[in-house]
């Protein structure tokens, strides 16, 4: 077992200035540091969310004790205490400590791009902007972004809008469209700035919206669903295939990836097997397959096996299940080519940004601590998959 540790610790040593390309984040353009508590960030992260929501607690103890083993929380609160230099955990005798600490590194406006590029050492970071898709924060050059187009898919109306509010019409004031060509030639024509813009990558979240069932579809079969007041909910979803393959097809002219969220969504058909359609209808589409589609990893791992133009990214999940993601890696290894695999930390804040590659570091370092004391590779071999999953691979991927 000390051997297996030696490993580790050797390989946490080789990742703890390693240079960064972060795949998948949505980092957000602009933080008031003025008021930032503890209670303030935890609304922007993942303990925010739902059943896990810090706000719905009065006693804080009793937060902590509920959630103390979910991995949100173990990286989030890892983060914290290494940023903050603090020894004791979070609890109700301590959060104020914590709140306090924030509030004073936020009173410096570089804390957020400090933490982000001296400490976890990021080159490049390609966000997500859903709230302002395509935009490009800058940090020094540090951000880039990839071009969300979830809201063309329902462009069928002017009224109709994706989960986060968003028609191409009311967000870049279109005129009429009368034929699904006009509609298209507006959409290529939007996506091509954007992309000439700088953006790197096209991200599709549609599984917040619907299926990933994208079918074979003729633009016959589409025309009826696109500005019929009548249309089936079968016609919105036929013009809705043939858009997002549409979209897809552009990708391939423009050689950018199209980063796709599988998994843990609306959950009814976002398993990524659902996507094998449309990567049969576009094999020069690079199709970026975000977060393993937990939990039904499997369908990735068969993606990735027979496709070539499947890429697999781990984008969200050490800090979802870093026992999930451990298997899965070694998984992708067995089955795929190691060259294709990247990591994005997924999350908001500069702190849980943090606490998402802690959680990466620790399943790269115990997994192939495992594997190079079972003889499957060499430890500079260990090394190197580290190196390529961290920066070398996306660095070819997105072209940086």
């Amino acid at each position: 077992m000390s051997i297996v540790n030696d490993i580790y610790a050797r390989l946490m040593e080789h990742m703890q200035d390693h240079p960064v390309i972060n795949t998948h984040s949505h980092s957000l353009p602009t933080v008031d540091g003025s008021d930032m508590t503890l209670d303030a960030m935890l609304t922007s992260t993942y303990m925010g969310w739902k059943a896990l929501c810090a706000a719905n607690y009065a006693d804080k103890d009793a937060f902590v004790r509920d959630v103390r083993f979910n991995s949100y929380f173990t990286y989030f609160q890892k983060s914290l205490q290494t940023l903050y230099d603090i020894d004791a955990p979070l609890s109700g005798a301590t959060w104020e400590l914590f709140s306090d600490k924030i509030a004073q590194a936020y009173g410096n406006e570089h804390h957020r791009t400090d933490v982000l590029r001296k400490v976890c050492r990021y080159e490049k970071v390609i966000v997500d902007s859903y709230w302002n898709p395509g935009e490009i924060q800058g940090f020094g050059g540090m951000m880039t972004a990839a071009y969300r187009i979830n809201m063309y898919l329902f462009g069928y109306n002017k009224t109709a809008v994706d989960h986060k509010g968003k028609n191409p019409f009311q967000v870049y004031g279109w005129p009429d469209a009368p034929t699904l060509d006009d509609y298209v030639a507006l959409m290529r024509r939007q996506i091509g700035l954007k992309l000439d813009e700088g953006c790197v990558a096209i991200k599709a979240g549609c599984a917040y919206d619907r299926g990933l069932d994208f079918m074979p579809t003729t633009k016959e079969e589409a025309a009826r669903g696109y500005q019929n007041p009548n249309a089936t909910p079968e016609e919105i979803k036929a013009f809705q295939d043939y858009i997002f393959d549409q979209i897809c097809k552009y990708a391939a002219e423009r050689d950018v990836p199209v980063q796709c969220h599988t998994g843990l969504a609306r959950l009814n058909k976002s398993n990524a097997m659902w996507l094998k359609p449309v990567i049969d209808q576009n094999p020069d589409t690079r199709f970026v397959i975000f977060h393993g589609s937990y939990p039904w990893m499997d369908d990735v791992l068969a993606l990735v096996h027979n496709y070539p133009n499947v890429y697999p990214d781990l984008c969200w999940m050490p800090i979802l299940s870093p026992s999930a993601t451990e298997r899965f890696l070694e998984e992708l290894l067995e089955v795929g080519n190691a060259s294709k695999i990247c990591w994005g930390c997924d999350t908001w804040m500069a702190e849980d940004s943090f606490g998402a590659l802690l959680a990466a570091r620790h399943v790269f370092a115990k997994l192939f601590a495992r594997k190079v004391s079972e003889g499957c590779m060499t430890e500079e071999e260990a090394k190197g998959l580290i190196s390529d999953i961290l920066y070398y691979n996306a660095k070819k991927i997105y072209g940086f």
